[in-house]
């Protein structure tokens, strides 16, 4: 894609080819506050809330990409990989081509607008998009005033993306492709002086064909990290220890009391969140916190994003009061209410190690509660059937599952996995149910929910019509007594 050969100043009208989008909306919002005049495009079928903001802001936008949709005069294009990989030959992208209206990627637009000189990058195969909001919380108490990037929309109403003046920048760095055009990993292009990896969990085969391949790409990520800098490392993080053995500038964080340099010291539940300590190494001080976040694994994330924030020597009272007020990401275990005295989360998880920690935080909070999953598998690693040894016990927390049926895009017929597969591999047949048809699956639901269960969806993608079903199924109920 092409390099942007002139500073913002001298570039006023910015067109973003999948502006219905974390980054795309985000980097419209932060545009447009810069001076720019922001338009753009994305897929016919784009939803709240998203749609909402930018209405809201006074960004217009194409639903469905067409040639006649780009402005006459633009100065920048900047192009979604989404938007690519749903049509390589988008005709706005080979418009702005012919028309030789520099282009760049989202990814490299985040890159030149938000990355500073103390570049913070987050990443690893989970967990970085709520580390990196928690960071954001801690800066943000501590007045650094960060330019960020957050893959998510952040619950306290914070946009997902913002372009500051001062010399910091919290990123969150994901391993995927940029797009179908530059197949370089998007962090690579974060220039990180310091460096969080959670762990390093094969996936994405699409990308990543063997697990020695996801590996090196971050191996080559830590090996960017300057020696004025530093990485903050998850103890137990898979992979980390074989990545970083050259490295000497690593800082380990664990949830094990007496591990690594950062750690756990106690942690307790509570109505509405958690209690934590963590304990620095160097010096035996510990650090006490709440949270309103739920789940052991949201402790590990807070000491993840603590220890970064108290190695840079940030005061312990900026990071209690940033911890404090850091409420999570949508769609990352978020609660969505109640309704006929059915508690209701939404999460984002598709992988085994997401979904056992998303339930497994469930089951710690609420352990009185009957656990009802509706699960709508729609992650890339669906299409390769070498996730299936990774599924065994997935689901064990949950007291019933439903499997809806798989998001085949792009997906060989003899490749891809099935819900049958899915139910097979987890072990947990008594417990977990495969059911194709979308209505029938949401009837079922319904049908067996029970005031005071616990209702969680798990999607990183959408849930077509199941999960609208399922609650006007219970407004029904509860309008009929």
């Amino acid at each position: 894609m092409a390099k942007l050969a002139t500073g913002p100043k001298k570039m006023k009208t910015v067109y973003i080819i999948g502006i219905v989008g974390a980054i795309g909306t985000g980097l419209a919002l932060a545009l447009k506050k810069a001076g720019w005049q922001v338009t753009g495009s994305d897929h016919e079928k784009v939803y709240p809330p998203l749609t909402t903001i930018l209405n809201r802001s006074g960004i217009k936008f194409h639903r469905g990409y067409s040639a006649e949709n780009l402005p006459q005069k633009v100065d920048l294009i900047i192009a979604g990989g989404s938007a690519l990989v749903i049509n390589k030959q988008n005709p706005e992208y080979q418009l702005a081509q012919e028309r030789k209206i520099p282009i760049i990627s989202h990814t490299e637009a985040v890159s030149r607008f938000i990355v500073k000189p103390k570049s913070i990058v987050v990443s690893g195969s989970y967990a970085k998009t709520t580390v990196t909001s928690i960071l954001v919380a801690i800066f943000k108490a501590a007045h650094k005033r960060p330019s960020y990037m957050i893959g998510g929309l952040p619950i306290n109403h914070w946009p997902p993306l913002k372009i500051d003046s001062a010399p910091w920048s919290i990123i969150e760095g994901d391993e995927y492709y940029i797009s179908p055009l530059d197949p370089r990993a998007k962090f690579f292009l974060y220039s990180p002086r310091y460096l969080l990896l959670t762990a390093a969990h094969w996936e994405h085969p699409d990308v990543y064909p063997k697990p020695k391949d996801y590996l090196n790409a971050f191996r080559r990520l830590a090996h960017m990290v300057p020696d004025n800098g530093f990485i903050v490392a998850n103890y137990r993080g898979e992979n980390l220890k074989i990545i970083l053995n050259t490295k000497h500038n690593v800082l380990w964080y664990s949830q094990i009391p007496g591990e690594g340099d950062y750690w756990l010291e106690k942690w307790q539940p509570i109505s509405g969140g958690m209690k934590l300590a963590i304990r620095r190494r160097r010096d035996g001080q510990i650090l006490r916190l709440e949270s309103p976040l739920i789940g052991k694994h949201n402790a590990e994330n807070i000491v993840a994003a603590v220890a970064m924030a108290w190695q840079l020597e940030i005061k312990p009272l900026k990071i209690k009061q940033g911890v404090a007020a850091a409420r999570g990401v949508k769609k990352r275990l978020e609660f969505k209410g109640e309704k006929l005295g059915i508690t209701i989360y939404e999460d984002f998880s598709q992988t085994a190690p997401r979904i056992k920690a998303g339930l497994a935080a469930l089951r710690e909070h609420f352990p009185q509660k009957r656990i009802l999953l509706v699960f709508y598998p729609h992650y890339s690693g669906w299409r390769d059937r070498s996730i299936l040894k990774e599924l065994k016990g997935i689901f064990s927390s949950a007291d019933k599952t439903w499997i809806s049926r798989v998001s085949f895009d792009r997906t060989h017929k003899k490749e891809r996995v099935t819900g049958r597969m899915i139910v097979a591999a987890s072990g947990s047949l008594e417990k977990v149910r495969y059911i194709p048809d979308d209505e029938e699956l949401a009837t079922e639901v319904c049908q067996q929910l029970r005031r005071g269960d616990l209702l969680v969806f798990m999607s990183s993608g959408g849930y077509r019509d199941i999960k609208k079903n399922i609650i006007s199924c219970l407004k029904e109920k509860r309008k009929n007594g």
